[in-house]
């Protein structure tokens, strides 16, 4: 058995006042075994897998990838199902479907089959609010869209203060065409608001958007105020790795 192998065996985490201690650990030992490919954690509810270079990526100083924020995503709508297993009020797309739906133009049908009930068992719909993280290619910066089906809105977060007008319209065009897709009756999202979201925690450098972004959907899909900032983002990074290792957020 080699060191890492041994310390995954050896890796008893009980609860949080002890995990950063354990996740530094973890991170030196992966560091120590240099093999970045090597699957640290298999998902038990879709086919990602976390290597070591994903869960590497949780360090402070370090960019998200999509391999990590997905997971992460999963875990909270499997969180979300475990609470409403019918109806649940939350859905998260992954990183992808905001680029395949936005790809050069505006393409509802690149995305049209994502969401059909018999895919992934109920009417997205039926929802609150349904989570889109966005990565603006250009920027390389990940902000996140919400498409409040409740209150008729769609809502825009960006830890850096910005607006996307573009992401918005689009957000928009899609609920149209989803409700025209899937729903009982056609939607007038004409009578829809969209918000740039202010009162958000901000980050204060080039490198923890997608801690930010997380963030901010782990807090909306748990009813939860925004109470983090920049400082407690290396707290938050290592809570998440925490979460991902043990393939479930409470």
């Amino acid at each position: 058995m080699d060191d890492l192998s041994e310390h995954m065996e050896t890796l008893t985490i009980v609860d949080e006042d002890t995990a950063e201690e354990e996740i530094e650990t973890l991170w030196q030992v992966l560091l120590a075994d240099g093999n970045s490919k090597r699957i640290i954690v298999r998902s038990d509810f879709s086919n990602i897998d976390i290597e070591a270079e994903d869960m590497l990526r949780m360090r402070d100083g370090e960019w998200l990838n999509d391999q990590v924020i997905n997971f992460y995503l999963g875990l909270l709508q499997q969180r979300e199902l475990r609470k409403n297993p019918v109806n649940p009020r939350f859905h998260f797309f992954s990183t992808f479907f905001y680029n395949k739906l936005s790809s050069k133009q505006y393409n509802y049908q690149a995305v049209r089959k994502w969401t059909l009930p018999k895919k992934i068992g109920y009417n997205i719909l039926n929802c609150e609010k349904l989570i889109v993280p966005v990565h603006q290619e250009k920027k390389k910066h990940w902000v996140m869209g919400v498409i409040n089906i409740r209150q008729q809105r769609i809502e825009f977060y960006d830890s850096l203060s910005g607006v996307d007008k573009l992401c918005m319209r689009n957000l928009q065009s899609y609920i149209l065409d989803e409700f025209a897709d899937k729903g009982s009756e056609d939607l007038n999202t004409q009578a829809w608001s969209q918000e740039v979201v202010h009162n958000n925690p901000h980050q204060t450098n080039a490198i923890d958007c997608g801690v930010f972004m997380l963030s901010y959907i782990d807090c909306i899909s748990s009813d939860a105020p925004f109470t983090f900032s920049q400082e407690d983002i290396p707290s938050i990074r290592k809570r998440f790795a925490l979460q991902i290792l043990k393939n479930r957020v409470d």
